[in-house]
């Protein structure tokens, strides 16, 4: 606000003794002008009036007004704002950075098709500056005025606000590594041919922090067209970058990264004891290495990362065909040569999001994976829940259980282990979901069960229910003020 400090000085110590450069300040900001030098207290007047409507617009805008002209005004609103009591409920959210509550109201908003009410966008453009992963919600809820008053602080404009127009290449040729990134991501969206042969002309002169970032934008709608870009980064000099290629590259089926290392399955596996397998990884060559099969010094246990990387890359439907068994056959076998056989057909089962094989390995875990238990049908990964709670330690199935919504015989389960006498030291994890999970709203009598429980729980523990019990009704007041 240097432009509008001599406004407030003379609103503070009075016109006689501090002029206004009225031409400095913007019209859409002035009152009252001066009407004629005669007129007795009209300089006084215009520059109290103007000094109060600077003081709403700095409180509106978070301080942003300062420009000589303010910019054109934003476009009429297109999605109404919520009433009263979600702002008063959202603003408390905020006020105590409640980062999950925060974050579940804006999704509320999105999947409602409403936006911020303008009382919450500068507090919560406020947050999202220290808080990177709520960008990408709090961008399509910003409204009209929202994305116009964000657009004015150099703070507030997210790489997610800003949507490049493919045919102004100076975002490439002059932007930031984050604004090439987007331009580079927009133009592979509208023309793939021109964003590869960008990406070939650039990735010689680029840093290896920037040539990741730069072929990351492959991963999306990644095709054939691509194989040549990544087979040359095989070769990179950067180790991330090579690293990148090798996790794209099986995603291309008939690419010749995949035909080598189906090749070296072929010539390296070989029947162990009955119903096991050996699988030869002793003596890796240059090209092994380069397809990413790397000894690494000092790996504990030894060749994991090798074993991991050559079985994460075949195909499922591929095993059948080299060994005679199908991916889910294989999850456990007894593999001599190596570990890493069951982390590789994790690998695989993340790629190709396939639930079955996901839930096979979950079988054979101590500790849930969280990414896998993910892709399981709800009803099957109920039933290994199920299992496993009130059985083995909180520590190994805890991550799988914050992973998607719960299904109501979940619920009652969790809400059962809680005020049974075995949650003990386990239960300041589970109650930090029942805080931050969704899965609980709907439930009308959770809040009020957990308030309960909580008496009996020693001190800490006590504290923890009674908040995840009030982040319960705060969420459940946000969804009934969409409603």
């Amino acid at each position: 606000m240097n432009e509008l400090s001599g406004l407030v000085a003379a609103a503070v110590v009075g016109t006689g003794r501090r002029t206004v450069d009225w031409s400095r300040v913007p019209v859409a900001l002035r009152g009252t002008p001066a009407a004629a030098e005669d007129a007795v207290g009209a300089e006084e007047a215009a520059v109290l009036a103007t000094a109060g409507r600077v003081a709403v617009a700095g409180r509106a805008t978070g301080g942003l007004v300062g420009a000589a002209e303010l910019p054109p005004g934003a476009a009429p609103e297109t999605r109404s704002a919520p009433g009263g009591q979600f702002l008063r409920l959202f603003a408390e959210a905020v006020g105590s950075r409640r980062l999950e509550l925060v974050t579940d109201g804006l999704r509320m908003l999105a999947d409602n098709g409403r936006r911020l009410p303008i009382g919450s966008v500068v507090p919560v453009l406020e947050l999202a500056t220290g808080r990177r992963e709520l960008r990408p919600l709090v961008v399509p809820v910003l409204g009209e005025r929202g994305a116009w008053l964000a657009r004015q602080n150099p703070a507030w404009r997210f790489d997610e606000l800003l949507l490049p127009a493919v045919d102004d290449d100076r975002p490439w040729t002059e932007g930031s590594t984050a604004e090439r990134v987007a331009w580079l991501a927009a133009v592979r969206a509208a023309d793939p041919d021109r964003s590869r042969e960008l990406l070939a002309a650039a990735l010689p002169h680029e840093p290896a922090e920037v040539r990741l970032r730069l072929l990351e934008t492959l991963g999306e709608g990644l095709g054939p067209a691509d194989e040549a870009l990544l087979e040359q980064a095989l070769d990179d000099r950067g180790r991330s970058v090579r690293e990148l290629a090798q996790r794209l590259l099986p995603r291309l089926s008939g690419s010749a990264y995949l035909a080598r290392m189906r090749e070296r399955v072929r010539h390296r596996v070989r029947r162990g004891q009955p119903g096991g397998w050996r699988i030869d990884l002793a003596e890796l060559t240059a090209a092994d290495e380069r397809d990413g099969l790397i000894a690494v010094k000092g790996e504990r246990p030894p060749g994991e990362r090798a074993m991991a990387t050559l079985v994460g890359a075949i195909p499922i439907a591929d095993w059948p065909e080299l060994v005679g068994r199908s991916a889910i056959e294989l999850v456990g076998a007894e593999v001599t040569g190596g570990p890493g056989f069951d982390s590789g057909l994790a690998i695989a089962a993340l790629r190709e999001r396939d639930p079955e094989l996901a839930l096979e390995l979950l079988g054979e875990q101590d500790m849930l994976d969280e990414d896998l238990f993910e892709l399981t049908e709800v009803e099957a990964g109920d039933r290994l829940l199920d299992r496993r709670i009130g059985r083995d330690e909180p520590k190994q199935w805890l991550a799988a259980l914050g992973v998607r919504h719960w299904s109501p015989r979940l619920t009652d389960l969790v809400l059962r282990w809680l005020e049974s006498p075995q949650a003990g030291g386990g239960r300041p994890g589970v109650l930090a979901l029942c805080g931050s999970h969704g899965s609980l709203q709907h439930r009308v009598d959770a809040a009020g069960r957990l308030r309960r429980m909580a008496r009996g729980f020693p001190g800490p523990q006590q504290n923890q229910a009674f908040n995840a019990a009030m982040n319960l009704e705060l969420r459940r007041g946000l969804a009934e003020a969409l409603t």
